[in-house]
């Protein structure tokens, strides 16, 4: 079988020669490389051909010879039919030298790219040659989507196929087609074959993350998606952009938000607020699975934990995580986004297993993929990655902004927009227009409970108990083993007796090492708390239409804190002598760790004899961040 691409200013295209017979490839492969006008040679296996009367001929004949049986070759006459003599195209046979093919397919991009604008590509053959080759030594490089031709991520036959998120097999579970980078980002070439129907569904949740990231942009440069080409409408708090009867955007300003009229005469800097909810790790979220999607598949193994946690739709907690980077793009508009993936070849110690560069519209996207089983732990914070940084930010020498990816709370995307009113795209209209119902709208929320100032006289010292179990079992346990473990949360409670006026705090955990595959240790705690001020903070009541439950936040955090603070004073002495004394619990006091942790904290109440069982996040709000 022979697999070629010809790549050329006109299109690029993938010719399949489905045969077995090694005379007649080598024979269709001599005569590109031999008998047409060369411009250049790359290795073996990339060849840049000039149009001229050698060229045509030599083509002609391979068509000639061999299209009755192999018509996928009249793919060949493209090029000669559309291009002026003297242009050149690019021929890569992608049966060999398989692990440089892509530094080759780099550089034809780049040149026919910068031919393109009118310049010469022997001006830069060289430099991005050299540019990608070094990439490629350091790295196994590999790179999606920038040249037009589709790929299909993993095993071909349905029947042979293992879903890379949940290991579902069987052609049954794999009907839909599943985008690598979602369709509605502008995705028409990125397939993963190991996604399967269930989990293409479900982790949409996740992507949504990132494509609210990007629905301003989307909308404006009119990205094309399922069943339209029409502008996507989108909604904000202060704007709303929708399509006009041509399918442009159309972007509509609320008065009432602008600066004043006496400063809108000449172009300003002004901020749109969407109304989707996304948070910052679940865009993190929605870039790692893009990789995770198109990764060759003997690269999954590693990615156990990473993929557990695109998985846990937000509600695992895996520790710190690495800033990712954001750049404006200086190079042509990715319409169709493509991604970079760089997998380390010589394990360093300041080199992650795997870095990726989405390219996506006017930006670029850098950023580790976290949790890998070799990585162990160590480049979980921008301290240890402060190398790795200082070397891509060298090869790709963009303005690059720091980009939290950590915080889990709901937030709203934002774009800084330049506003001139000499463009007919901007509409102003008052904040009652109809076309503003949707931004107007509030969401329907809990009614809250006002409580007094908090104060934790009458509060009692908790009556603590700990069981601290080493589960280890004498497999020898090293520093970096202990740099990051995973924790589990098993039980997570507050129970209340509004008639004893008590509260009892009960904790459980497993923690496992970082790859999430060996247990360390357990421990739990139980503390009893005495509560003089009880009705004051805990509301528990009952009529005859419903039922009543407020739990005052501050007295929330002062029992976890305080439980912790006393179980960590006798754990201390349990874990003695083990390999885990430093393993303090005062780390789950940190803002981070606390909060991930009250995602999982239940409340246990009866009122009348029925038992309730209240998650936190149920009464309890996260901030919204703000830009």
């Amino acid at each position: 079988m022979l697999h070629l691409l010809i790549y050329s200013t006109i299109r690029n295209e993938r010719i399949i020669v489905n045969s077995d017979d090694d005379t007649l490839c080598n024979s269709i492969i001599d005569k590109l490389w031999k008998s047409t006008d060369v411009d250049t040679y790359m290795g073996g296996s990339c060849v840049r051909i000039r149009i001229g009367d050698k060229t045509k001929e030599a083509i002609q004949w391979i068509v000639d010879k061999y299209e009755k049986d192999y018509p996928s070759l009249n793919k060949l006459l493209t090029p000669i039919k559309k291009l002026k003599n003297e242009q050149g195209f690019y021929i890569i046979n992608e049966d060999k030298d398989k692990d440089n093919n892509i530094v080759f397919r780099k550089v034809a991009i780049d040149c026919l790219e910068f031919e393109k604008q009118g310049g010469n590509w022997r001006h830069i053959h060289n430099s991005v040659f050299k540019h990608y080759s070094l990439l490629n030594i350091i790295f196994k490089f590999h790179s999606y989507g920038f040249d037009g031709i589709k790929y299909y991520a993993g095993e071909q036959d349905k029947n042979k196929r293992r879903c890379r998120f949940c290991g579902k097999t069987g052609a049954g579970n794999f009907h839909d087609i599943a985008h690598a980078i979602q369709d509605s980002l502008g995705n028409d070439l990125l397939i993963c074959n190991e996604e399967c129907d269930e989990c293409n569904h479900k982790l949409n949740r996740i992507e949504d993350n990132f494509l609210h990231v990007m629905d301003i942009r989307r909308s404006i440069m009119r990205i094309g998606r399922k069943k339209t080409t029409k502008s996507a409408k989108v909604i904000g708090y202060n704007f709303v952009i929708e399509p006009n009867d041509n399918g442009d955007a159309e972007v509509y300003l609320m008065n009432e938000k602008l600066p004043p009229k006496d400063q809108r005469d000449k172009p300003f800097s002004y901020t749109l607020k969407t109304k989707a909810d996304i948070t910052n790790e679940g865009v993190y979220q929605a870039l790692v699975k893009m990789v995770i999607d198109l990764i060759p598949s003997n690269e999954v193994c590693h990615f156990e934990q990473t993929i557990d946690w695109i998985n846990s739709l937000g509600n695992m907690y895996p520790g710190p995580l690495p800033s990712m980077y954001i750049a404006i793009s200086p190079t042509y508009d990715h319409r169709q986004p493509s991604l970079d993936i760089m997998i380390r070849k010589v394990d360093t110690s300041y080199t992650p297993y795997c870095t990726a560069i989405l390219w996506i519209y006017d930006l670029a996207y850098m950023f580790v993929v976290p949790l890998v089983d070799v990585d162990r732990a160590r480049f979980k914070t921008d301290a240890s990655l402060e190398k790795h940084w200082q070397f891509l930010k060298s090869y790709f020498p963009f303005q690059w902004m720091k980009q939290d990816t950590s915080e889990w709370t709901n937030a709203y995307p934002w774009v800084e927009m330049n506003i001139d009113f000499s463009d007919p795209i901007f509409h102003v209209l008052p904040k009652d227009d109809p076309i503003f119902n949707e931004s107007n709208r509030i969401v329907k929320s809990l009614s809250e409970q006002d409580f007094p100032v908090f104060d934790n006289h009458g509060i009692s010292t908790p009556i603590v108990t700990t069981k601290f179990r080493d589960v280890h079992n004498n497999v020898k346990i090293s520093i970096d083993d202990l740099r990051e473990v995973t924790e589990h949360p098993r039980k997570f409670y507050l129970c209340l007796d509004k008639k004893k006026k008590n509260i009892r705090f009960v904790l459980n955990v497993l923690d496992n090492d970082t790859s999430d595959k060996r247990s360390f240790f357990e421990y739990s705690i139980d503390a009893l708390f005495h509560l003089d001020c009880f009705d004051k903070y805990v509301k528990i009541e009952q009529n005859k239409t419903s039922s009543i439950f407020a739990f005052d936040w501050h007295l929330r955090d002062f029992l976890v804190k305080s439980a912790i603070l006393f179980a960590e004073c006798q754990m201390a002495m349990e874990r003695k002598g083990t390999p885990f004394e430093n393993c303090t619990l005062n780390i789950l006091l940190k803002a981070e760790s606390l909060g991930r942790m009250l995602d999982h904290l239940v409340y246990v109440f009866s009122i009348n004899g029925k038992k309730f069982q209240v998650i936190d996040t149920a009464i309890h709000r996260r901030d919204y961040i703000t830009p």
